[in-house]
């Protein structure tokens, strides 16, 4: 069993990685993640889409997913995996993959000193924040809180979250 295959919840560029594909070998553009087609990167794929995606593989995935494309300096086909690029440099995260719980002098922890606010409605706001613990929580606020909605993927870059 290969470092990949033991955590699941490691994203696909750290399982790529893991399994031996050349990280000078790795390329993006914004947040799409570039591999050459490999048997290793169909292998590695083919198991995380499995796992992530209730067993879709990747002769049925659809191009939402991802794309084969033929690099042009290469001529070698290469994948195209949506939203799954991202650094694990805390220099280089997002806004919201970088926020972490803020405390008062008390120790109290309060929604305005650690949540910012996405959208203005005409009685409530779209808001997101880490709550206590550090995980990213979005929810709409009025007159009362709604339900919180603990995002699985950063809204920003797509980076994996939980």
């Amino acid at each position: 069993m290969g470092k990949h295959e033991a955590n699941p919840d490691l994203p696909i560029l750290e399982r790529l990685l893991a399994a031996g594909y050349p990280k000078d070998q790795v390329f993006h553009h914004d947040t799409d993640l570039y591999v050459f087609v490999t048997d290793l990167t169909r292998k590695v794929i083919d198991e995380w889409m499995k796992e992530q995606f209730s067993n879709i593989r990747i002769e049925n995935a659809p191009s939402f997913l991802f794309t084969v494309f033929i690099d042009q300096v290469t001529g070698k086909p290469m994948f195209d995996l949506a939203f799954q690029w991202h650094e694990t440099d805390a220099e280089t995260l997002c806004r919201f993959c970088q926020m972490r719980p803020n405390f008062d002098k008390f120790g109290a922890f309060t929604r305005a000193n650690n949540h910012i606010e996405l959208a203005v409605g005409g009685y409530s706001g779209l808001y997101i924040g880490p709550n206590e613990t550090g995980e990213t929580v979005m929810y709409a606020c009025g007159e009362d809180y709604s339900d919180y909605y603990y995002p699985k993927y950063c809204p920003e870059c797509g980076r994996k979250l939980r």
